[in-house]
This record gives structure tokens, C-alpha cells and sequence, in this order.
């Protein structure tokens, strides 16, 4: 089991303060026991339907950037959809996240 947790959502470099502006998620695949779950591909879904996927590091986390969010947009979501690994199985009914500011599958980050 390879629940996921979305670990934070920020606002990246903005391209041009008055035209667009970035959003950059951070995800976190651990083991069913909290182990570090490493070479994992996650995929998910930006709200506006655009794809992102990324692959785990040593620690079990990688990022997804949105990039290009017309200012006009006061936020932008990202959901885990999956997770793939030969070694786990992914279980989305076991997502969370510890710090209680999304629900472990969607976050939604703020442009500030």
C-alpha cells in the first residue's frame, strides 16, 4: 500500500507579476507503515484539466508545476489521480496529510 499526501502548494517564481503567475505542489508517497517510498511515478490533474506527473526522490517526495496562470485566476488545484511502483500498490482511500491543509489527494494553492 503507497498511500499519498500532498505535502504543500505554493506560489512559484511569478514569469511577469502582471500576466501570469506560477503554482508548484510537492507530494509525498510513504509505505503503509511511513516508510520512504522512493521511484514512484504520481500522476495527477490540474483543475484546468492539464496533466502533471513526477517521479519520487530518495525521500519519497516530488513537485508538479503549473506554470502561465492568467492573473485573472485567484487559485489553481492540483489532485493526485495514481501512483505506480512495481513493489506497491497505490491506495487513494488512505491519502491524507498531516498539517490538515488539503485533503491528502487535492490541494488548492492561493495566488497572493
Amino acid at each position: 500500500m503507497a498511500p499519498a499526501r500532498v505535502v504543500s502548494g505554493r506560489i512559484a517564481d511569478r514569469v511577469c507579476p502582471t500576466l501570469s503567475w506560477n503554482a508548484n505542489v510537492t507530494i509525498e508517497i510513504h509505505t503503509e507503515n511511513h516508510g520512504i517510498a522512493g521511484g514512484v511515478m504520481v500522476s495527477g490533474v490540474w483543475d484546468d484539466g492539464s496533466p502533471g506527473t513526477c517521479f519520487t526522490d530518495g525521500y519519497g517526495r516530488c513537485s508538479v508545476t503549473r506554470g502561465g496562470i492568467p492573473r485573472k485566476m485567484s487559485s489553481a488545484s492540483f489532485t493526485v489521480t495514481g501512483a505506480a511502483h512495481s513493489s506497491f500498490v497505490f491506495s487513494p482511500s488512505a491519502n491524507h496529510d498531516a498539517d490538515r491543509d488539503s485533503s491528502g489527494t487535492t490541494v488548492i494553492i492561493r495566488r497572493q
